[in-house]
């Protein structure tokens, strides 16, 4: 792969990217003027919940996606790409139904779940979507992915957020936030992947054994995974259980504007990835592309650090309005996480090329142990109650943990 074929597909994936996260903020902006900051924390609490069980039924199959399907020929694509479809599918199924029943016997309010379920079902049908965008981007389809994409961010996040500001309840909203999911996933379907022969396999539902059998062969691949969710769902669980309300509400926007703009990373991981797949045998070719990855990653974690500096009182302004007047304090704090996370990208997609997935594991709970000692040690828990800037500080003691871990591990 050429420099200029690496542009162009960053080119694709910027645009991707850059419509995704301003959809996302979009439908953060309209969702929190419409609900105000208690019941926006509610949306969102349930909202990360998906988001966190469509990334531990990714199972890892997003890095065999990445780094198996780039060298299988045009005859094995659909055998293996059909071989991961229905792991995931399976995976998909459980885990979801799991949330769903976990949403049953905690939800405050009876009525409730009336909502939550569509939003947890559009979360699933997410993870399907990104699963088969992940196949395209590693077969090089990268205009093809973009396109569909947009639909999905626009749509599904959009319309979502202009429910809200037409007068929907959450009931009316979720639902809507589902059905554009779920056409966006059958449009990618009959538009592609059924086309490559893929989900006409998936769908027909195999023996147990051998979803097992391929669920086995990624064990190393979904403990990375599953710690990387873990790492990424400790502040959220500690602002839900440990703040008030409000402060909750307060926090949760403010991580959803960190999550937004860490949105970049694993596309541009997307990119790199095969090729530095490709790169192994050449020494010479497989350092250039890391450089080129350390570089662009540290400036994209600058910028957005700016950003998140100078910006905050209009981003918080224009997407939040009154009601989250105390953001803007938070958010220099969230753009030094957002640095820190993106200085670990580059050693970790090399930890990821490496298959060393066991030294991802050892360094994401190196962090998720640094993150909980910080609560007992500096006696957290207590001031976590009335402050959202203490979760801020497990965030950042957390990330720089990881990245410490993830640049040592990546030289060894």
């Amino acid at each position: 792969m050429n420099q200029r074929r690496i542009r162009t597909n960053l080119f694709f994936v910027t645009v991707s990217t850059g419509v995704r996260l301003g959809s996302m903020l979009g439908m953060y902006a309209m969702l929190s003027r419409a609900l105000g900051p208690s019941e926006f924390g509610n949306f969102i609490y349930w909202y990360s919940i998906g988001v966190i069980a469509s990334a531990v039924s990714d199972y890892g199959f997003g890095q065999q996606v990445l780094t198996r399907l780039p060298l299988a020929d045009a005859e094995k694509l659909p055998q293996e790409a059909s071989r991961l479809a229905q792991a995931k599918l399976a995976l998909v199924t459980v885990i979801f139904l799991g949330v769903l029943a976990y949403a049953a016997g905690t939800t405050r309010a009876s009525t409730d779940i009336l909502w939550i379920v569509p939003l947890v079902l559009g979360s699933a049908s997410s993870s399907l979507f990104d699963f088969f965008a992940g196949m395209m981007r590693a077969r090089g389809m990268y205009a093809g992915e973009m396109r569909w994409s947009l639909f999905a961010s626009i749509g599904g996040n959009l319309g979502a957020g202009i429910a809200a500001i037409l007068g929907g309840n959450l009931v009316i909203i979720a639902s809507i936030f589902l059905i554009l999911r779920m056409g966006a996933l059958l449009g990618q379907y009959l538009t592609w992947a059924r086309p490559s022969g893929i989900v006409m396999q998936s769908f027909k539902f195999r023996r147990v054994v051998d979803v097992v059998s391929t669920m086995r062969g990624g064990t190393a691949f979904a403990l990375d995974n599953l710690s990387t969710q873990l790492f990424a769902s400790v502040d959220i669980i500690v602002a839900r259980y440990l703040l008030s309300a409000h402060d909750a509400g307060l926090y949760l926007a403010g991580n959803r504007l960190f999550q937004a703009a860490m949105v970049g990373v694993p596309i541009i991981a997307a990119v790199f990835t095969p090729r530095m797949v490709n790169d192994q045998v050449n020494v010479k070719e497989s350092t250039k592309t890391y450089r080129n990855l350390l570089a662009l990653t540290g400036i994209a974690g600058v910028v957005l650090l700016l950003i998140f500096i100078q910006g905050r009182e209009v981003i918080v302004s224009i997407l939040y309005g009154s009601q989250f007047s105390a953001l803007p304090d938070l958010l220099p704090l969230f753009g030094i996480a957002v640095l820190v996370q993106f200085s670990a990208a580059a050693p970790g997609v090399r930890l990821s090329v490496m298959l060393q997935q066991r030294k991802r594991v050892l360094a994401n709970f190196s962090a998720i142990l640094v993150m909980v000692m910080a609560l007992r040690v500096m006696g957290l828990c207590e001031l976590a109650r009335n402050s959202a800037l203490s979760v801020c500080l497990i965030l950042i003691l957390g990330s720089t943990a990881q990245a410490v871990a993830f640049g040592v591990l990546a030289k060894r």
